[in-house]
Parts: C-alpha cells; structure tokens; sequence
C-alpha cells in the first residue's frame, strides 16, 4: 500500500478563511459534500477535500461523518467581521488548533526555524512522505510569516504579537503616492488622501471631491477588493449590477 502522510493543512489560513467565509455565506452551517462545497465554495472538486479538511483543521469548518463538512457560524461570522483585536486571536487559535501543528510548535517554538528543518523532521519522525512534507512545511511557514510570528532572525515565537502583514489587512490605510505627477494636481500636492476606515471590512479615501470606500468579496476562496463610492444610492448598485451583468454575458 502507497504511504500517506498524516492529516495536514495543506491551504493557508487566509485561503481556507476566504473559502470557509464563501460557504457560510451561500449555505450557513448546512453539512455539504464535497461535490457541494466545490459548487458553493467555487473551487475544483479535487481540490474540495483540501479546503475543507484544512479549514476543519483550523477549526473554522466542522465535519460530520459520512456526511460532509460545514462552517462553524460562530467562528465565520466573527472572521467575516471582526471587531477590534478579534481577527489576530482567531488567526491564533487557527495556527494552534491542527494537531501537526501542535508538535512542530512544541518543538520549535523559541528556536530557529527553516522549511528544509521542517521537511527532516516530519518525515523522519513523523511519518510523511516526501511531497507530504514539502508542502506541510511551506504551509506552516507562510501561516507563521503571515501572522508575524518568525522574526528576522528565523526565530518562531508564538507568543509574539500578531502582525499580520503580506496580505491586505482589512481597513488598512492605502499608501499615498510620493512621486506619481500625473496623480498631483496643479498645486503638486497627491489628490489622494488616506481616510481612517469608518466601517468594519471596509476602507475608505478620498479621490478628488469623491469618498472611495473598498468592499470585500469571496471568489473561489479568494478575497477580492472592489472599490465603489461612500455614498452609494440604490439606483448605482443598479447601474454596477447592470454592467456585472452585461459582463458576465460575454464572460466563457
């Protein structure tokens, strides 16, 4: 028989939240199958286990024998908006929950830490195959990079603050541009002016006389960024669904 690694998460914690979000969102805690979770999810079925088995593993989906997996409410609605602080300890407590991830904590916490170590270590005391480990080990650094938990000396503190930082952090101050001219006006000062963010999930700025607000949408377990104006009428979501409309017909 073929050896297989251990359980692992094999999605990042950002991907898998965006995916878990995606389907609490369509279904809330309705158990689906996998062919399910492919169609509400938006993902390829031979990847539908992947998801659900990392997101479950981070404990922000369930899973019900014979039965399939589903969001957890509680935990979804809280990642889909956060209140202040509540996003870096869910992402924490994501990190902690897989059991794989529980021993390499264990075991590397306060030390240096590198892939290829983590490759060694699971397949000689861990029972992984090769590929298993290799992507078990890039999966579990890119979590503890994007939570800021290994410093720059390569050291993994669990115990540090959470700074999450390659990804877009939602309400985030845009960048002001500092030698852009044809973004200036004739006074040469930028037209665009970092606004703090007034409404959880969303980041406000200003272009020119208008307030540009950023919402949040889930495709394919991704989280995309959509700017449209603050002060938005029924009659311009209109005209946006309109022209996603007129899109979509032309779209393959």
């Amino acid at each position: 028989m073929k050896k297989r690694s251990p359980s692992f998460p094999s999605k990042t914690i950002p991907i898998a939240k965006g995916f878990s979000v995606t389907i609490f969102e369509s279904v809330g805690e309705t158990v689906l199958s996998y062919a399910d979770l492919a169609k509400k999810g938006s993902v390829a079925l031979r990847e539908a286990d992947n998801f659900a088995i990392s997101s479950s593993q981070y404990g922000f989906m369930k899973i019900e024998r014979g039965k399939g997996y589903g969001a957890i409410g509680k935990v979804c609605s809280a990642l889909r908006l956060p209140k202040d602080g509540e996003e870096s300890a869910l992402y924490l407590s994501a990190f902690t929950s897989p059991p794989i991830y529980k021993t390499l904590i264990s075991l590397f916490n306060g030390k240096k830490i590198t892939e290829q170590g983590l490759i060694i270590d699971l397949v000689r005391d861990h029972e992984f195959t090769d590929n298993g480990a290799e992507l078990a080990s890039r999966v579990f650094i890119e979590n503890a990079r994007f939570l800021g938990l290994i410093n720059e000396d390569g050291v993994l503190n669990v115990d540090a603050e959470i700074k999450i930082e390659p990804l877009p952090i939602k309400g985030s101050k845009p960048k002001t541009p500092t030698k852009l001219n044809d973004k200036r006006g004739a006074t040469g000062k930028s037209q665009i002016k970092p606004e703090n963010t007034t409404k959880p999930g969303v980041s406000n700025y200003e272009v020119g006389t208008s307030v540009i607000k950023k919402i949040s949408i889930f495709v394919r377990g991704q989280e995309l960024h959509f700017p449209v104006l603050e002060s938005m009428t029924l009659s311009d979501w209109d005209a946006i669904i309109k022209q996603l409309q007129n899109i979509k017909a032309f779209s393959k």
